[in-house]
């Protein structure tokens, strides 16, 4: 019987019952008390009911032998490529087929040189692909890789608008080269566009 039950039949009995409550209360007590057994086992004997299914064993699992032409890239069994799409990322896709990333990255990715390029490794070990007409920065203090418009300049964690210049020392873009506020606005930083990371 649980806690609440009781304290829920000691409440009513503190005060002066009446002999109905008094005979209520002692039969819920002895009926909840006998009966419960008989609960437990039918919940177990509901919950004994589902069925196990068989797990299977790695052992049982044979890779098919792959195509004429392709390869197991890095000794994987179960990724069959061309060679010439067998990367350090494994086997990348006809329409990514270079690597972008190492063993030493937290990620890699497969990516298409002729419309991307490949960025950096970050502070934080991640790589990014940024599309044609855009190049490579870093965002979040050096974090990610974000990447900026074309005819832009790179500033710190992010980029410039056009026609602005990177001031590292008042962590902004202005709009004067020589960063002096008084002969043009400033502005924040823009974030740029994260790259592709996966």
């Amino acid at each position: 019987m649980d806690t609440d039950h009781i304290a829920a039949l000691l409440r009513g009995l503190r005060t002066t019952p009446s002999r109905r409550a008094v005979t209520t209360s002692v039969a819920a007590l002895a009926a909840s008390t006998v009966l419960a057994p008989y609960f437990r086992e039918e919940r177990a004997e509901g919950k004994g009911k589902k069925k196990k299914k068989r797990k299977k064993n790695p052992k049982d699992l044979v890779p098919p032998p792959c195509a004429l032409g392709q390869i197991a890239c890095h000794d994987d069994s179960f990724a069959c490529c061309d060679p010439k799409l067998c990367t350090s990322c494994g086997c990348c896709p006809a329409t990514r087929p270079s690597c972008c990333g190492d063993a030493t990255t937290v990620n890699r990715l497969c990516y298409d040189p002729t419309a991307e390029s490949c960025c950096p490794t970050s502070t934080t070990g991640l790589v990014g692909a940024c599309r044609k007409q855009t190049f490579c920065a870093f965002g979040a203090g050096g974090l990610v890789p974000i990447c900026c418009p074309s005819g832009v300049e790179r500033c710190l964690f992010g980029c410039c608008q056009p026609g602005e210049f990177c001031c590292p020392d008042l962590m902004m873009c202005c709009v004067d080269s020589s960063c002096d506020e008084s002969k043009g606005a400033c502005f924040n930083i823009a974030g740029g566009e994260l790259a592709r990371m996966g």
